[in-house]
Parts: C-alpha cells; structure tokens; sequence
C-alpha cells in the first residue's frame, strides 16, 4: 500500500470464502469501490494468504466484510 501514492480513504467491500483447511479460497469485491484499482488487488492478494481457524463441522464459511482505510495523519 506504500506504493500507491500519497494518502487515501475509502472502502474495500471484501467478499471471501473460508476453506474446510482455513485457507481464503476465493476473494473478490462484493461491490465498487473508489480506492485505487492497485490498492484494491493488494488487500485481496493479502487477504488471500491469510489462514483463519478451521471453520467448525469441516465446512466453509462466506464472509462480506467491508476494509475501511483512512489517511495515516503525521
């Protein structure tokens, strides 16, 4: 997220599927957001090698969970 210049604000509405194994097996956007298309990929390619707890029963579990960012103030 350094990378993509100067500050930013915004939402990233994640949409994700927790795997049987915890792993993220599928990630995207569950509608538009105004942040910058390279900031968008980063929180998903992030997201993706996130491992969460074994869902319960084995199972999988789909997550909407909106990422809000705002302006670091120095």
């Amino acid at each position: 997220l350094d990378t993509a210049g100067g500050g930013f604000d915004g939402v990233v509405p994640l949409s994700f599927i927790i795997g049987p194994s915890g792993h993220v097996t599928k990630a995207g956007l569950y509608e538009s957001s105004d942040l910058p298309a390279a900031v968008q990929s980063c929180v998903i390619n992030v997201l993706k090698g996130i491992r969460f707890p074994e869902p319960h029963g084995g199972g999988t579990v789909e997550v909407k969970q909106p990422f809000n960012f705002y302006q670091k103030n120095r």
